[in-house]
């Protein structure tokens, strides 16, 4: 199942952490909206890969905006995948073990 973070429930400068073995992944959904877009600042891509990807759903007026982010492990190691989004900043700190 994806993990779904709240814009507005998210600091200014929140840290989370994961673990992964080689191989498997982890999903965030980050909440967006149309016009400020979360991004990709830095990580090590020798360990994991990032994919970051747009999203809308929903019908009938209620749409819901969101970044779906996969975080893929690469081999054993550990980097900080930061994300920003206007003022706010996100860092995973990611494991692969």
């Amino acid at each position: 199942d994806d993990q779904f973070l709240p814009y507005a429930s998210l600091g200014q400068d929140e840290h989370f952490a994961v673990s992964v073995p080689p191989g498997k992944d982890i999903d965030i959904d980050l909440e967006e909206d149309s016009v400020i877009l979360w991004q990709v600042v830095s990580y090590d891509q020798n360990i994991c890969r990032v994919k970051l990807e747009h999203d809308r759903d929903g019908k009938h007026g209620h749409r819901r905006y969101k970044a779906d982010v996969e975080l893929k492990a690469i081999r054993p190691g550990k980097t900080a995948v930061v994300f920003t989004r206007g003022s706010k900043r996100l860092t995973v700190h990611f494991t692969a073990f």
